[in-house]
């Protein structure tokens, strides 16, 4: 290839910052949802966890026991009311210990082995031995 055609041009500055929205996850028409692919309340569990973190940012103390440095699996963000919405008023910031308790104490979590019955489980055995061999 010859030298000296390929003359590189500097970026606009309207080019710079729409390369900085893109890497900041900043949509186009600034609404997600908008979006062709926005689910809103249809989303799962994960994806609604990970829009609440981009909102709300990542802190490290647990707004239940004040325990701070938290990083991770560490520190969850814990939904009120278990409903799962898009509200971001309906999170809060909880450590591992203090978000297990907040669920007991409010019956949203059940200790291991109180999900199945003995009954239940056998069935459930049935169940997959008979999926498993067709």
């Amino acid at each position: 290839m010859p030298s000296g055609i390929y003359i590189h041009k500097s970026p606009s500055e309207e080019t710079r910052e729409k390369l900085r929205q893109a890497q900041l996850g900043i949509p186009k028409n600034g609404l997600q949802e908008k979006n062709h692919q926005w689910k809103g309340e249809q989303a799962g569990l994960r994806a609604i966890h990970i829009w609440v973190a981009k909102w709300k940012g990542r802190p490290e103390t647990c707004e239940g026991c004040g325990k701070s440095g938290l990083t991770g699996c560490q520190i969850n963000w814990a939904n009120i009311d278990h409903k799962y919405r898009r509200v971001l008023e309906d999170y809060i910031r909880l450590c591992s210990k203090c978000h297990g308790e907040y669920d007991s104490k409010n019956g949203f979590r059940k200790r291991k082995g109180t999900y199945l019955d003995f009954k239940e489980y056998f069935e459930f055995q049935e169940f997959k031995k008979q999926r498993l061999s067709n």
